[in-house]
C-alpha cells in the first residue's frame, strides 16, 4: 500500500488486492483488480471521488471526527496493524453516537438535497 500522509483517503494498493465480485456494483475494480491490470495501483478515496464527480456524480467528502471506517459497526476503536508487506497502518473501527448521528444526518441532508 501507498500511504504518503498518515491519512485513510490517501492509500492506494496494489490492483491485485482489489476484488471483482457479482454481488457487488463495479467500482474501480473494472479496471483494476485481480482479473484485470494486476500491476497497476488502486485510486486512492480522492482520486476516487473526483472520477465520479467527472462523469457527473454528485458526491460530498466530509470528515468527522470520532469516526473511523466501518462507522457504524460499533464503538470508536483506535487500533494499528502490520499487514503482510511490513508496513503498518491505523486499522481503527466505529465511530461514537454524536459522530454517527452527526454523519447519519449529513447523509440524509444530502440525499434530500439531491432527490
Amino acid at each position: 500500500m501507498t500511504h504518503t500522509n498518515g491519512k485513510r483517503w490517501a492509500l492506494t494498493g496494489p490492483c491485485s488486492h482489489n476484488i471483482l465480485f457479482p454481488e457487488a456494483p463495479v467500482g474501480s475494480s473494472r479496471n483494476c483488480s485481480s482479473r484485470s491490470a494486476t500491476g497497476g495501483q488502486t485510486p486512492s478515496p480522492l482520486q476516487w471521488a473526483e472520477s465520479v464527480k467527472n462523469i457527473g456524480g454528485k458526491l460530498e467528502i466530509a470528515y468527522f471526527d470520532n469516526m473511523a471506517h466501518a462507522a457504524f459497526l460499533g464503538p470508536l476503536s483506535l487500533g494499528q496493524n502490520t499487514w503482510s508487506s511490513g508496513e503498518t497502518f491505523g486499522s481503527s473501527t466505529g465511530a461514537s453516537d454524536a459522530a454517527r448521528a452527526e454523519f447519519l444526518k449529513a447523509m440524509l441532508d444530502f440525499i434530500d438535497r439531491n432527490k
